[in-house]
């Protein structure tokens, strides 16, 4: 019994060394002519080409804007990706929606940084007697020695007033992942960092 139960601490604490994380540093400017609380209904508009990162990006902000007690919602339940929309159209649509400001989430850079994993090397063993003869058997177990890739992703947040469409709020962020990190981690970060920002704002 006391076997398994080590057996269990031990795969959750390898299970949590090989959980994908990801942290997001920032940088921002609001106008000071207009206040940030002001604004009732936000869009989030994520213009991705791949639709699956544009849903998941904006899902992630209008989910972290809610926490907030904001009201937000995804560009693709108004916007179609599907349609070239005029200005005048697309200004169209954001009033019927009731939409009050943007905001906008473009990549300005991504890659990957190389670090190595040194090579580490485990013995374990047991022995047992024999009258005067001692039997023995040892494993050595061996990890590392290689290079993982570490996701770096650069990212420009803007919030347009939808009225006037001035830049009310416009910030510059960094998002580092792990090497456990997918595009849903880094997203994810980026959404709680913008928002946790944004709401302190006057």
């Amino acid at each position: 019994m006391k076997q398994r139960h080590r057996i269990s601490i031990l795969v959750i604490i390898a299970a949590f060394l090989v959980t994908s994380c990801a942290t997001t540093s920032i940088s921002f400017l609001n106008n000071p002519e207009i206040k940030l609380s002001s604004f009732n209904k936000i869009m989030v508009f994520a213009p991705f080409q791949d639709i699956s990162w544009r849903k998941s990006m904006e899902s992630y902000f209008v989910e972290e804007f809610t926490k907030k007690g904001k009201n937000a919602v995804s560009s693709i339940e108004i916007v179609s990706p599907l349609k070239t929309y005029t200005n005048e159209e697309f200004n169209t649509l954001l009033m019927n929606a009731g939409i009050d400001a943007v905001i906008s989430i473009i990549v300005v850079d991504a890659y990957t940084d190389q670090a190595y994993i040194p090579q580490t090397s485990t013995t374990t063993g047991s022995a047992r007697a024999y009258g005067n003869t001692v039997y023995g058997q040892s494993r050595t177990t061996t990890s590392g020695g290689y290079y993982v890739s570490k996701p770096r992703v650069k990212f420009e947040v803007n919030l347009f007033e939808t009225k006037t469409g001035i830049l009310a709020w416009k910030a510059t962020a960094f998002t580092a992942g792990n090497a456990f990190a997918d595009t849903n981690t880094l997203f994810r970060s980026l959404a709680t960092k913008v928002v946790e920002e944004y709401i302190v704002q006057p």
